[in-house]
């Protein structure tokens, strides 16, 4: 199940990892989506996993009610030093490469990712090995990654954390802090931390479901996928909010509804607010990618600025030819 067609993976070999100047027309349409832009939710399961015992279910209940726990509160970074990934390079230098807006890339089983995180990316790959009740939330860079991680959050943790709280994580955390990437983890030789998570572990990923590891994780039925749209998260922010609840399988309550809580979750993770929190206004990641540079105007539309017609109606095309009767096309 391809999740990402309308990635660079849509189109031929020849056409993915081809000239230079043809890439970069490609690359560009993929890291600016369209009014088709999708984020998915992928709620992760091992294969053949046991059955759980009543005693477990019910503890298993009980913390899920908690749901996860910050990552930047959950562990000791100091604990695990950034040693960066170097395993994979001799494998990376030999995948077709191209450079554009300043980036470099690498062609990997058909996609073109950013050559930084490209160790990482190999990695999870290969070795990223999902507990049962993980939640990974993936998405294509700059498609509202930030307020997802947000909102999904605050959705799950609403248990330990009421959307009010004055001490609310992402009141003085950026998003990022609060659900890692897995490929930022691995390629900075961090992927140690994961394992001090408590479950379940929120993550997230900018990677496309064939490039997570088939030997242990698939997606059992079609309703373990959850797609929201950009646009219509924008337009009723609460709907989203109780659809990711329902997913999750942590729908509100009656008595959660007329408190008002799912109105409380939209507020504290709308964009202005997200926006105008300390966490957000300073700080960065890594020491290289400010906190701020994460919150962009929030409104649709604005591939325009980015992308020609014709880049636009190529992407349309594509888009058409490989899901057509999907219902994933705006």
């Amino acid at each position: 199940m391809h999740i990402t067609t309308f990635g660079v993976n849509s189109l031929s070999d020849a056409d993915a990892c081809g000239d230079n100047k043809k890439t970069c027309a490609i690359i560009k349409i993929y890291t600016r989506l369209l009014h088709t832009t999708h984020y998915t939710l992928l709620q992760l399961s091992k294969s053949h996993a046991p059955a759980m015992s009543t005693t477990a279910k019910l503890a298993g209940l009980l913390r899920d009610e908690q749901g996860p726990v910050a990552f930047n509160d959950a562990v000791d970074e100091d604990a695990v030093p950034v040693e960066p990934l170097t395993e994979h390079d001799d494998a990376i230098s030999t995948m077709s490469a191209a450079h554009c807006n300043n980036m470099q890339f690498r062609c990997y089983r058909g996609f073109w990712i950013s050559e930084m995180w490209a160790p990482g990316v190999v990695a999870v790959h290969r070795s990223f090995a999902p507990r049962a009740d993980d939640v990974l939330v993936a998405s294509l860079q700059k498609s509202g990654t930030t307020w997802l991680k947000a909102l999904t959050f605050a959705t799950m943790a609403r248990g330990a954390w009421p959307p009010s709280s004055h001490d609310h994580p992402l009141r003085r955390l950026n998003p990022h802090l609060c659900v890692p990437s897995l490929e930022v983890l691995y390629t900075l030789g961090r992927d140690a931390l994961l394992d001090m998570l408590p479950s379940p572990r929120l993550l997230s990923t900018h990677m496309p479901l064939s490039l997570l590891p088939p030997s242990t994780c698939k997606i059992v039925y079609i309703y373990r996928v959850l797609f929201l749209t950009y646009e219509k998260v924008l337009q009723d922010q609460c709907d989203a909010v109780k659809k990711l609840a329902q997913f999750l399988g942590q729908p509100f309550s009656g008595a959660e509804e007329e408190a008002g809580v799912v109105t409380e979750i939209a507020d504290l993770c709308s964009i202005d607010n997200l926006r105008n929190q300390k966490a957000n206004k300073y700080g960065s990641i890594g020491g290289k990618i400010s906190h701020e540079s994460f919150f962009r105007k929030g409104m649709a539309g604005d591939w325009t600025n980015h992308m020609t017609l014709e880049m636009a109606e190529r992407l349309d095309s594509i888009l058409r030819e490989k899901l057509d009767g999907s219902g994933l096309i705006v």
